[in-house]
């Protein structure tokens, strides 16, 4: 990628590589974790695109990051019912 920015290819690895390099023995990251990272992810796949496209960043507020961190929490509701609380029971 032009402009010396890391491709999200380079970046992608460090926050979902392999789980027990980062957890311990044990290979299960916690959920907090988790949505850290893919939150991280996203924003920086969001300011690449708003970089190229516009070519500068512009400035964002409280506001902006508390209404996106109320969509993440909505958006990833589905998925999170889906990996927790619709655990199969081994039988």
């Amino acid at each position: 990628m032009a402009g010396g920015q890391p491709a999200v290819c380079d970046i992608a690895p460090i926050f979902f590589g392999p789980a027990s390099a980062q957890s311990g023995a044990d290979g299960d990251k916690s959920l907090a974790w988790r949505l850290a990272a893919l939150y991280l992810l996203l924003g920086l796949v969001a300011a690449l695109f708003e970089t190229q496209a516009y070519g500068e960043l512009h400035a964002q507020g409280r506001q902006f990051y508390a209404v996106t961190t109320c969509l993440f929490i909505v958006f990833a509701y589905p998925g999170f019912v889906a990996r927790y609380l619709w655990r199969r029971h081994k039988g």
